[in-house]
């Protein structure tokens, strides 16, 4: 939800950009026609008016090569324009392109007119838009307006400078003899670019109001993310401590009342020292199966088993295992020293897991744990020649220790295999990855 929230957001902005690109064109639009309109004016001639004759008068302080000029320069900055609006410009490049932009509106305030001087600003206004989309940051922004304001400025000096020296035309000449809407037209466009500048402003207000609320909508949204995943947080360790309290206090009563049974049939069989022995060792399995209960329910296990000391944690529960059920288990463990670090502990459980369920369940001879490597996993099996069972009884209720093997599975992005038919046996098989690389790819 959260990717395509983003997407969304990413294109309603793309279209915002380009309908603001679309809006500084028709803006440079504007002000081409109407500077092309002052080249030639109507003027009148003669008497009163309902004798004049209209002439076309030429304004002769403008000639076909400045006209030329003058398109090309609006031209080019149309075209910066539309790049720089786009989207696809890096932020040096979009610096740039504005500092361009700037220089070419300077040459067009040049032009041996003062009414050039007005459009100079409105073109400057223009750009000020552009800079507040595509910068977006105050500072910026403000440094490339004081960058617009002090070449405005000098636009006033050059002009300035061109009426005293004779070479622009001073004030007022150009509507002499005009047409009586001649001097509105030289109104509306000082008025103009104000109005342009306001639609232009509102429009980008706009803009940051729906992104204010796209974000509030976010932030709603990310309020009940957070309540979800306090209550997955939860679910979860309700889940861990059972786990671990099955993988440990649980196994560890079994273990012991398996062990107790075995010395209860020995003192009946007059064989004391061998039972007095099994006490002795289900004393101190009791001991220790107090401290690891305690470290479980505070969840503060933090003694987890390193590679070096699986594979001496691993032959330790087996000889529990044969010591307290009489069952031969055949052993292969070499490959247990590649085991990673952070998956010791599901590989230790998982083999504890499966010798009580085959003291408990399996009426079996023989047994096996073996370990090998297969196509960058771990393959852990541990299996019986006991009476089997139907592998689909797993999902039946009760059966928490096969459950906690999945889901020691799932969190190690592993997979339990069960093989099992009645009057056949049983193979548990845990396929572990030996990196991370390859577990995420399994998952």
């Amino acid at each position: 939800m959260r990717i395509t929230r983003q997407k969304s957001f990413l294109s309603e902005t793309t279209a915002v950009e380009r309908s603001l690109r679309w809006y500084l064109l028709l803006w440079l639009g504007i002000i081409y026609l109407w500077t092309v309109s002052r080249f030639t004016v109507m003027s009148y001639q003669g008497g009163p008016c309902d004798q004049c004759t209209p002439v076309v008068v030429t304004n002769t302080s403008f000639s076909p090569s400045l006209l030329a000029g003058f398109t090309f320069l609006l031209c080019l900055l149309g075209l910066l324009v539309f790049l720089s609006m786009s989207g696809k410009s890096k932020r040096v490049l979009s610096w740039v392109s504005l500092l361009v932009q700037g220089w070419l509106v300077l040459l067009i305030g040049l032009f041996p007119d003062q009414q050039h001087v007005y459009m100079a600003l409105s073109l400057y206004l223009a750009l000020v838009l552009e800079a507040l989309a595509m910068l977006r940051r105050a500072r910026a922004v403000m440094l490339i307006t004081l960058y617009y304001a002090g070449l405005f400025c000098l636009d006033l000096l050059s002009s300035l400078f061109l009426s005293k020296t004779g070479l622009g035309k001073p004030a007022g000449v150009l509507f002499s003899n005009t047409l009586w809407f001649e001097p509105l037209l030289g109104m509306s466009a000082n008025y103009l670019s104000l109005f342009l500048f306001a639609g232009g402003y509102i429009f980008l207000y706009m803009q940051q109001f729906r992104a204010h609320a796209q974000l509030a909508s976010a932030h709603r949204e990310l309020l009940t993310s957070a309540a979800q995943i306090q209550e997955l947080t939860v679910i979860m360790e309700r889940q861990r401590m059972a786990r671990e309290l099955h993988d440990t206090l649980v196994q560890n009563l079994a273990g012991l009342i398996r062990q107790l049974d075995v010395a209860s049939s020995l003192l009946g069989q007059k064989r004391i020292e061998r039972a007095e022995k099994i006490i002795q060792e289900s004393s101190a399995s009791a001991r220790g199966a107090l401290v690891e209960a305690r470290c479980a329910i505070g969840g503060l296990r933090a003694n987890l088993p390193t590679p070096a000391e699986l594979r001496p944690l691993v032959q330790e529960e087996i000889e529990r295992f044969t010591l307290a059920t009489g069952i031969v288990c055949q052993v292969q463990l070499a490959p247990l020293a590649l085991t990673p670090a952070e998956l010791c502990e599901h590989v230790l459980r998982a083999v504890s897991e499966g010798l009580t369920n085959i003291a408990r369940h399996a009426q079996a001879r023989q047994s096996w744990v073996r370990v090998s490597t297969h196509k960058g996993s771990l393959v852990v099996e541990i299996g019986d020649d006991g009476i089997g069972f139907t592998p689909s009884v797993v999902m039946q209720g009760g059966h928490y220790g096969l459950l906690g093997l999945r889901e020691r599975m799932r969190l190690a992005h592993g997979q339990l295999e069960i093989r099992s038919k009645p009057g056949q046996g049983t193979a548990l098989l845990l396929s572990l990855p030996l990196s991370q690389a390859e577990g995420e790819r399994a998952s």
